[in-house]
């Protein structure tokens, strides 16, 4: 039942992560090298994908960034994988 002068329209319900950003905000990977390939960070809104060979610093970019986010008090999904050897 439609309560009378409620919105008849609604957001379509598959979209972007980067189209429900309502604020431009850059966030520092911590990394001068990562941030400067970023043009200054990691844009809030948007996914990044790390890898690379084993040894490298992934998991410390990766917690790095997410410290960022989480000091200026945004939300942040971390999703991390392990590569199993069979």
């Amino acid at each position: 039942m439609r309560t009378p002068g409620a919105p008849t329209t609604f957001p379509p319900l598959t979209q972007s992560a980067a189209s429900m950003v309502t604020r431009s905000q850059i966030f520092s990977t911590l990394c001068p090298p990562v941030d400067k390939l970023l043009s200054g960070g990691l844009s809030r809104g948007h996914i990044l994908e790390i890898s690379g060979p084993p040894g490298t610093p992934k998991e410390t970019l990766a917690v790095n960034i997410v410290k960022s986010f989480v000091e200026a008090n945004e939300e942040v999904l971390f999703v991390g994988k392990r590569s199993v050897q069979k």
